[in-house]
């Protein structure tokens, strides 16, 4: 007998009613609770986020962009004509010469005579200690600069350190100094002590006496246990003594040029001028001590302003430019010996304050590079580029030196 209550078959389907328990309705067919709207306001909050960081990061590309392109374009586009410190016209502008009082092939006694065209003459002695940029070789002494096998790189030491041009260097030896003005009185404010093994032996003492042609050359030629500032004090009174002696031998300073090499006709003319004015000034550049940091060395310096209110005070027909010079450092980016000399004292003749010779970080550097520090000094960096003839023009707007306005690389293209 079947039983009624059978299964349904696997193929048939049951139309009638059925309650499914935690059914839920399709979103679109009921009301949105209070859940759902926080859900869709924070899902809007977080689209609008994502959105302003997408445009932020657009612009910020955008931007870079830009400023890649305007940097490229102020390195590379043509500027405008280079513009270079006026020069003072020097036509009727008085004359300088550099006098270096040798000893053999020893400078002794370095001194700046300057002939005024309008006004009291004026020689300057400047202590060899006194340190200050040797261009093309870095920080030294004028000891150095007359050391080196070059005759005129004292000369243009000088002037890049005064800012005051040189028109011409002459070599006295301190002996035909000495022989002019034997016995003549000399007064010296300090005494010459020279060390005799542990004794100190008065060479010339001070005050006014008849010096011999001996004595005079000592006075020349030896510091004695002082500095160099009393040397260069005791040196200051031989030429004023050539100054009294002139009065009754004009030929003095003739028999004196004669005696030396160089250029010893402008060397004529200042000397004659100097010893002949009765306004003229025979004094020592006031310079302060270094710390030598207990080595027992002098080292002396001449600030930049100190220098610029003396050449302002007593040579200011001898400006090389009109205002301030602009600052230059050269550095070597070759390794090559001697490289940066020639472009160092370019720059020197023609206006340029040379604050700086090194190597470069690098000595790979193929071209040459002119660095202007700020678009400020874009117009300086030109007219160096002009100067020089060569070199890629560059401006330094990141990390742009507070001490330098114009940086030169020296790449391979100028050796």
């Amino acid at each position: 007998m079947t039983d009624s209550k059978t299964d349904p078959a696997p193929d048939t389907i049951d139309d009638g009613p059925r309650h499914r328990r935690g059914r839920k309705k399709p979103a679109a067919e009921r009301d949105p609770s209070a859940r759902d709207l926080r859900r869709l306001a924070e899902r809007d909050r977080r689209a609008k986020g994502r959105r302003r960081v997408a445009w932020a990061l657009v612009g910020a590309v955008a931007l870079v962009s830009i400023s890649v392109v305007a940097s490229v374009w102020w390195l590379e586009r043509p500027g405008p004509e280079a513009a270079v410190p006026d020069p003072v016209p020097l036509a009727g502008e008085g004359e300088s010469v550099l006098v270096k009082v040798v000893d053999g092939s020893e400078v002794v006694g370095t001194a700046l005579a300057a002939a005024h065209p309008n006004g009291p003459d004026t020689m300057i002695l400047f202590p060899g200690a006194l340190s200050a940029i040797v261009p093309g070789y870095g920080t030294w002494d004028l000891a150095f600069a007359s050391e080196v096998d070059d005759p005129d790189l004292l000369a243009l030491t000088l002037t890049n350190l005064l800012g005051a041009r040189v028109d011409g260097t002459i070599e006295v030896p301190a002996a035909a100094l000495a022989a002019l003005l034997d016995g003549a009185e000399l007064e010296l404010p300090s005494p010459l002590l020279v060390e005799e093994g542990t004794d100190q032996v008065v060479a010339a003492a001070a005050g006014i006496a008849a010096r011999p042609a001996s004595t005079l050359e000592r006075i020349l030629t030896e510091q004695g246990t002082d500095d160099q500032l009393s040397w260069m004090v005791r040196q200051g009174a031989v030429w004023q003594a050539l100054r009294t002696a002139s009065e009754s031998d004009d030929s003095i300073i003739f028999d004196l040029v004669d005696a030396a090499t160089g250029d010893v006709v402008v060397g004529r003319s200042v000397l004659e001028s100097l010893v002949a004015d009765e306004a003229g000034t025979i004094t020592a550049a006031q310079v302060e001590s270094l710390d030598t940091f207990g080595t027992g060395a002098e080292r002396y310096r001449l600030q930049v302003d100190d220098a610029a209110t003396m050449v302002d005070e007593r040579l200011s027909w001898l400006d090389i430019v009109v205002g301030e010079r602009i600052r230059v450092e050269v550095l070597n980016g070759t390794g090559e010996v001697g490289i940066t000399v020639p472009i160092a004292a370019a720059l020197v003749k023609d206006g340029y304050r040379v604050v700086r010779t090194d190597n470069a970080d690098t000595l790979d550097f193929g071209d040459t590079r002119v660095v202007g520090h700020t678009l400020e000094n874009q117009q300086s960096a030109l007219a160096v580029q002009a100067l020089l003839g060569f070199g890629e023009v560059r401006i330094e707007q990141r990390q742009p030196s507070l001490v330098v306005d114009v940086t030169v690389i020296v790449g391979d293209d100028f050796s």
